[in-house]
């Protein structure tokens, strides 16, 4: 094993082309070489950072253990989508090491070698950021709704209105109003909708 590779040798099974390994050394990005169950096998230094752990504590564990587990379906969908269009793009959050959460924008691109696919990553670092069209507001890390916000979205995606709401929860209307009022704030969403919307495209709610 050369004395470039980036990870211990007794963890790191998969020796990275020179070209990658430069790239790697070279890029700012975060960049991930994965296999087709989502495992990586190669990462380089921006990308150990982005997710908050040394690279031999990446190697071999899957993408879905650096996602919310919110967000799993929505992973789901998106490697189908990876799979036959050979590309994807996007913007998510990944879960740190530590727990705490960031919000990325992503590039891959399939059989960069037989069976394996480049992932570039970077963080969004602005104080305001544009996910497919809803504005989210950074503070430090992704705003993170809390179990009876999603609740509330999930019975509005339902096409329940607010009194409906309220009387299967057994709160005010004025109680379920709130919860929908700091949801907007936390996913920079102007209405019900556009909430319901990043919701579903988070993988938050069905």
């Amino acid at each position: 094993m050369s004395s470039r590779t980036l990870v211990p040798p007794a963890v790191l099974n998969h020796q990275p082309s020179d070209l990658v390994w430069i790239i790697g050394r070279t890029a700012f990005d975060g960049l991930f070489v994965v296999d087709e169950t989502r495992r990586y096998l190669y990462l380089n230094e921006p990308g150990a950072r982005l997710l908050g752990a040394p690279e031999a504590e990446i190697v071999n564990r899957r993408i879905e253990d650096f996602t919310p587990s919110q967000l799993w379906p929505a992973v789901q969908r998106l490697w189908g989508e990876f799979k036959r269009r050979g590309v994807v793009q996007g913007r998510g959050e990944v879960l740190r090491a530590d727990r705490s959460r960031a919000l990325v924008e992503y590039r891959a691109t399939r059989d960069l070698r037989p069976g394996e696919h480049l992932i570039a990553a970077r963080e969004i670092a602005a104080a305001q950021v544009s996910v497919d069209g809803v504005r989210a507001e950074m503070r430090g890390e992704v705003a993170v709704l809390t179990p009876r916000e999603q609740e509330v979205l999930q019975f509005a995606a339902y096409g329940r209105r607010t009194r409906e709401i309220a009387e299967l929860l057994n709160v005010s209307a004025g109680t379920i109003k709130t919860h929908f009022e700091h949801a907007y704030e936390k996913l920079g969403a102007r209405d019900r909708a556009a909430a319901v919307a990043e919701c579903l495209r988070r993988g938050l709610i069905d």
